[in-house]
């Protein structure tokens, strides 16, 4: 790329903004000591990369590829969805516009030649910082040029934090966990930072702002050539990072929502387009059902569509024949499918992708371990993984699996693997005290939180009770007391009345029947998993079901509780006064919050003095 770029037209106004944010003047005529030594180094030549600490500890390294990627990443996304989007939505709703189907196609252009490149060159005649065709085009620049300079002190305030914070030396030693939880806290400094001054009674920058905070993390994904690198070892995985940053900036009012999580929607089906190759062989597809919010369908989407790509394996290959053979291991993603792609076979047979692994002889035997199963796998020779993957940076390579766990091909010495250890939280390892149904119930816990079944929140998470269910569990908790003690998940069991993940997505219905739920095995595995419950909170009718019967059946001394299950519809629809009986105002900020204690009230209240 040439010496011309986004980092050249702008010049200091990228150092500017971040200065102003970060308040170097102030700390200066305060005399408070600002970041040592701190400055910005840009690169031109080389690997593409995302904002970094240098090797140094206290200087900030950009590629000025990425910027521009950046740039034109921001403006090609964003004017189609202006333009093309939400003007066709008011002009379905009767509002008198049109739109400017040159300015939507040169936008498209900016788009693809970003994506493809993995770099914006400003060519001559084409939107940059600084120029437009158009009067339309100049305007949306001027509000590009906002957008991006935020995203990019986004970039740059979760480096500031690495650096405040000591990181530097120390994050190679961190376990996986810890690292992916520092990078959590510097996402989290970089939004409180970007965002301090301002809120939704500031909507311009507000809405700047926001739309920030979603191409930033969103150009990580996009920077992708293969879709199986969503996941990340040392990050947070880049579709649920997307998804946190966005959860955290708790919008309140309905328009910038509907928004926000409509113009992410938008991108994430954007980002399954751009590998549409992997996802069409692969047979993945959005579902396309109705929904409620455009939260939902952003939730459904990131969920049905690109989660389903992607799981942690391990792979093992052995480096000698016989019974004392030693297994290599390395810790991978791939993709394992939901379907049959070899009919003849008697569904015996599936399909399995993962990443091309250096050092790994792939003329020798390989034993798979996934899901908490072990697969023998083999080469698939086909030509269609060199099509696919000929421009990728990072190969993959395609294996059929025999679907079932090879007990006689598995040696011994492969079950007890220290590798093993690594996959103990596996999202898919289901016998495990903690799954996506059930927490801390082989702890010795008198007080579970029972729920319906898992959904798409808590298959990902593989945990029980995650996403705006989660949070809301969490708030209520702290207004609960045992013993004198507040409650938190740590203290109590969680569990469901439905063992299996169930959204609509995934199962076209969101919850079991009540037949499935009292069915006898159901109801004995509940039984059992709640042998150390002395009370139960059932969230919602069916978990009710379930805990009703078995205290008549089972267990007459089992304290259940019932109340509201708490998705955020229900607690929206079914609590209408706070807890001192006044009406709560619709769209008001902190609803949700006193409807909640309304909740943690009600709890109390149908425990006869158990809680306080």
């Amino acid at each position: 790329m040439s010496q011309k770029s986004v980092v050249n037209i702008l010049n200091g106004n990228i150092i500017q903004r971040f200065e102003e944010l970060y308040g170097v003047k102030e700390k200066f005529l305060n005399g408070i000591k600002i970041l040592p030594n701190c400055y910005i180094d840009c690169e031109f030549k080389g690997d593409v990369f995302a904002p970094h600490v240098a090797n140094d500890g206290v200087t900030i390294k950009i590629h000025a590829d990425y910027v521009s990627f950046l740039w034109g990443f921001i403006y090609g996304s964003w004017v189609q969805y202006e333009e093309d989007f939400m003007k066709e939505e008011l002009i379905c709703q009767g509002v008198s516009l049109s739109r400017d189907v040159t300015l939507i196609q040169r936008a498209r252009e900016v788009l693809d030649m970003s994506l493809k490149n993995r770099a914006y060159p400003c060519p001559e005649g084409f939107p940059s910082p600084n120029s437009g065709n158009s009067a339309n085009e100049r305007f949306y620049v001027e509000r590009v040029n906002g957008i991006f300079l935020d995203a990019l002190c986004i970039l740059l305030f979760h480096e500031v934090c690495h650096i405040e914070s000591g990181h530097f030396g120390k994050l190679n030693g961190f376990c996986s966990e810890k690292r992916i939880q520092c990078e959590k806290e510097c996402d989290s400094y970089a939004l409180r930072m970007v965002f301090r001054n301002f809120n939704e009674s500031n909507p311009k920058q507000f809405n700047t702002s926001m739309l920030a905070t979603v191409h930033a993390f969103a150009s990580m994904m996009f920077l992708l050539k293969d879709p199986l690198l969503l996941n990340q070892t040392n990050h947070p995985n880049l579709d649920d990072r997307l998804q946190n940053m966005i959860d955290k900036l708790d919008i309140q009012g309905n328009h910038h929502k509907y928004y926000i999580y409509k113009y992410a929607d938008v991108l994430v089906r954007h980002f399954r387009k751009c590998h549409q190759d992997v996802y069409d062989f692969m047979k993945i597809d959005f579902e396309n059902k109705p929904v409620e919010t455009a939260q939902d369908l952003f939730y459904t989407d990131l969920g049905g569509c690109i989660e389903r790509l992607k799981f942690p394996v391990i792979l093992f290959s052995p480096d000698r024949l016989g019974r004392n053979a030693q297994y290599a291991s390395r810790k991978i993603h791939g993709y394992l499918s939901d379907v049959d792609l070899a009919s003849n076979d008697n569904g015996k047979i599936n399909f399995v992708a993962v990443e091309n692994i250096p050092g790994f002889d792939e003329n020798k035997s390989f034993f798979l371990y996934a899901r908490g199963m072990f697969y023998t796998i083999c080469r698939n020779d086909s030509r269609y993984y060199q099509n696919l993957y000929r421009k990728c940076e990072k190969k993959s390579f395609y294996y059929y699996l025999v679907d079932e766990t090879p007990e006689n091909l598995v040696p011994v010495s492969i079950k007890d693997h220290p590798s093993i250890d690594m996959l103990k939280e596996n999202p898919y390892n289901k016998e495990l005290s903690t799954n996506c149904y059930s927490e801390n119930i082989l702890n010795d816990t008198s007080i579970t939180a029972v729920f319906s079944c898992p959904g798409r929140c808590e298959e990902r998470a593989n945990r029980p009770c995650k996403g705006m269910t989660g949070k809301s569990l969490d708030y209520i908790l702290k207004k609960i007391h045992f013993g004198g003690i507040s409650l938190n998940r740590s203290l109590i069991g969680i569990n469901n009345a439905w063992d299996k993940i169930e959204y609509t997505a995934k199962t076209k219905r969101s919850e079991a029947s009540d037949e499935e739920i009292l069915e006898n095995s159901n109801i004995e595995r509940l039984n059992y998993e709640l042998r150390y419950t002395n009370v139960a909170i059932a969230f919602g009718d069916k978990a009710f079901l379930a805990l009703d019967y078995i205290k008549k059946n089972y267990r007459r001394n089992l304290i259940v509780v019932k109340v509201i299950h708490l998705s955020p519809r229900k607690v929206n629809t079914s609590i209408k006064k706070d807890m001192f009986g006044n009406d709560l105002v619709k769209g008001a900020k902190g609803n949700l919050k006193k409807r909640l204690c309304v909740v943690a009230e009600n709890i109390k209240n149908a425990s006869g003095g158990v809680f306080s």
